[in-house]
């Protein structure tokens, strides 16, 4: 992991496989199985952040790997910064009403 805003790096520079295959980017950048690939074109992925938000950027870049591998996603940016919770209680509304 990495400092990124104000956020601390989580695990002050330890970095193993575990870490690895909870970050998506690290291991989706690199991911070629045909199997797994085609697992994850059948999800229904949507990616929400705020314009102004710290991860913004790293959401983007997430969005991007998807691109490339061919996998459906939705990448919807929030104005301003939604990584808050009056955003988030919104979003679940959004995202997963029934």
């Amino acid at each position: 992991t990495r400092p990124i805003g104000h956020f601390q790096d989580l695990f002050s520079g330890y970095y193993d496989e575990n870490i690895y295959f909870h970050t998506p980017p690290h291991f989706l950048a690199r991911l070629t199985d045909p199997a797994l690939l085609a697992a994850l074109r059948r999800l229904n992925i949507t990616l929400a952040v705020g314009h102004d938000d710290t991860f913004c950027a790293s959401t983007r870049e997430l969005s991007t790997i998807l691109h490339n591998k061919q996998i459906p996603h939705h990448l919807d940016i929030w104005p301003g910064e939604a990584h808050r919770a009056l955003h988030w209680r919104e979003m679940v509304r959004r995202y997963l009403a029934a």
